[in-house]
């Protein structure tokens, strides 16, 4: 519970009062005062100090009195016994301190402190201002703290139903796999016995192939027949290295070394014809080319005689020059005759000369391929030869001679050697692989055995856990907390509960019959009764009643909120001015009654001058 004392108000500038300053007592105090000398504004400046904003809900800056810049209200409280010094200025210069034992917080955080000292709700409340009732009574019970209480009252039975469901669903799927794994065991030993019995029918088959046949002696003959083939190979490979194959070699080494020669010489041939040739071809070159500079030369020398002038300036000769120009003409003449028989003497020598070498080519050619055929028939010779060797030790009576004389040796028959010694070895693989397969076989049923008692066992705990369970139990529990999960039917069932607490201490003051009800939209709302003893709505009261009624409710409100929140001090702004003198005077014996019996200070304001029994008043000028 919060414990709220207000101890001490001080204003400045803040609507009607200018520099104003109370001590709250425990009591009954009436302030009176006339219009705007500033009594509500008691009540709105400790608001506003608390909330930084006007009863109303104007802001606070919109209270600074005209004139002045800044306003300033100064609160002293307590709260659980700690005395908290709480100072907001309003205005250009605007902020909220709070200090306490030498400690001082501002701004924001002295906000949600003060949030947390005195929440607003309450504070409205011991001013007698209107509330949403359904809402307040919502927030007393805490229906939200209560739902998350269901839910995770929800969350934990679902957890406890899904902890032994999995373990049940555990043991159920332990038990499917065990009889997955014996299906598989089964079958694996199903498929190795068919295996151990095909083993055993291919084992009989082979082994009547070879009873009462000596393996032994049977591997001597077929080792002793190979070596004896194998010598046969031996005598035929050395005779055709002695009388063919060194004989060949050297007839082929001659064949080789002839054509060796024969290039070497017809390469030779080549090389004396081709310079010979170029040698004629250069001389030949060179004749032709001083041919055709005579042949130019005659040329002008006949065109200089014929036309009577120089061929190079175009001058005209003298008849005494003509006899010499014939005779360079002359000369020339010869020494092209003379340069064309060399020509002709050169092209001779090149025809002849190849003849020669052609003839000489064909010559060394024929002698070495006569060589050369000589050598081949000794080739085909040796090659009769060798036929004859390969037949000699090819015979098959050969070989059929020593296969006689190894049967008569080890005393076999022919039939016993078209046993194949792989059988032997057959026999020996499939006893084998058949003492493995009876050795996997008793493994399997070994295994197959341990699954089905895991499997009885698992099936002895999956009974208990179903015998044991509590899933029933907890799936109608599950049920009934979820009818709680339904905020409207929650919040309807709570508020009923508390009304009805409400109902009993508005019994207790003694006042109007008056009662809370919810409507059908679920929504708290005030009644009253009439001379009838009928409940009708408090609007369709008289003014006095309804104040009347209102006062109770909240008298009511306060006690029941008290177990929570408590503030020392009851604020009434002209609450009883519009009750007759009697009702007032109950309505002013019964808070003095409680300001006693609570130590608490009520604060009335009016505007009447006939009020009695107060403890205390407290005049408001102008």
């Amino acid at each position: 519970m919060i414990d709220i004392q207000l101890l001490r108000l001080h204003v400045e500038n803040f609507r009607s009062l200018t520099d104003f300053t109370l001590d709250f007592n425990t009591g009954l105090t009436i302030i009176k005062g006339p219009n705007g000398a500033g009594k509500s504004s008691i009540f709105n400046a400790v608001y506003t100090c608390i909330t930084g904003r006007q009863l109303n809900g104007r802001p606070a800056s919109s209270a600074i009195q005209h004139g002045k810049d800044t306003a300033k209200i100064y609160l002293e409280l307590s709260v659980n016994g700690q005395i908290y010094y709480v100072t907001r200025n309003i205005g250009k210069v605007s902020g909220l301190v709070i200090e306490t034992e030498g400690n001082k917080t501002t701004g924001k955080q002295a906000k949600t402190i003060l949030d947390e000292l005195v929440p607003s709700d309450i504070l409205k409340l011991y001013m007698l201002q209107d509330l949403n009732l359904t809402q307040l009574i919502a927030k007393f019970v805490d229906i939200d703290t209560f739902t998350k209480n269901v839910r995770d009252k929800i969350q934990e039975t679902e957890l406890q139903i899904q902890k032994e469901n999995e373990q049940i669903s555990l043991l159920e799927n332990s038990i499917q796999q065990l009889d997955t794994n014996i299906e598989y065991y089964k079958a694996e030993i199903n498929q190795t016995k068919s295996n151990i019995y095909s083993l055993t029918q291919q084992l009989d088959i082979v082994q009547s192939q070879i009873d009462g046949i000596d393996k032994e002696k049977l591997l001597q003959f077929r080792t002793e027949y190979q070596q004896k083939i194998n010598n046969l190979d031996n005598e035929l490979r050395q005779e055709l290295s002695d009388k063919y194959s060194n004989q060949k070699l050297q007839i082929e080494n001659e064949i080789s070394k002839i054509q060796s020669e024969l290039n070497r010489l017809l390469l030779q041939l080549d090389n004396t014809y081709n310079n010979f040739v170029s040698e004629k071809q250069s001389e030949l070159t060179k004749l032709q080319s001083e041919s055709q500079n005579i042949t130019k030369e005659i040329k002008h020398y006949e065109q200089l005689l014929e036309q009577g002038k120089c061929f190079v300036c175009n001058r005209e000769i003298k008849q005494d020059d003509i006899p010499h120009y014939q005779e360079i003409l002359d000369n020339l003449n010869k020494q092209l005759k003379e340069t064309n028989e060399k020509s002709e003497n050169i092209k001779q020598q090149l025809t002849q000369f190849k003849q020669e070498y052609q003839n000489k080519k064909t010559e060394l050619s024929d002698r070495a391929n006569n060589k050369i055929k000589q050598l081949q028939e000794q080739l085909q010779e040796l090659e009769i030869v060798k036929q004859d060797i390969v037949n000699k030790y090819s015979s098959p009576q050969i070989k059929e001679d020593i296969k006689q004389e190894l049967l008569q040796k080890y005393q076999l028959s022919e039939n016993e050697l078209s046993i194949d010694l792989t059988l032997f070895d057959k026999v020996i693989d499939l006893k084998n692989r058949i003492a493995v397969l009876q050795e996997n076989l008793k493994s399997l049923e070994n295994k197959l055995k341990q699954l089905e008692d895991e499997k009885a066992k698992r099936i002895l705990e999956l009974s208990k856990a179903k015998t044991s369970s509590n899933i029933d139990k907890l799936q109608k529990q599950l049920e009934l907390l979820q009818i709680w999960t339904d905020t409207r039917t929650l919040k309807k069932v709570l508020i009923k509960e508390v009304s009805k607490s409400i109902n009993k201490l508005l019994e207790h003051q003694n006042l109007n019959k008056v009662q809370l009800v919810l409507d059908d939209k679920d929504n708290i709302v005030l009644m009253s009764s009439n001379s009838r003893g009928e409940l009708i709505p408090i609007e369709d009261v008289s003014t006095g009643e309804n104040v009347l009624a209102r006062l109770q409710l909240y008298m009511a409100l306060l006690e029941l909120f008290a177990s929570q929140s408590k503030l020392n001090t009851l604020f009434l702004d002209e609450v009883l001015d519009s009750l007759d003198d009697t009702n007032q005077q109950r309505v002013l014996i019964f808070l003095k009654e409680l300001s006693q019996e609570n130590n608490m200070g009520i604060y009335v304001i009016t505007h009447r001058d006939n009020m009695e029994v107060p403890d205390y008043a407290l005049n408001i000028e102008l």
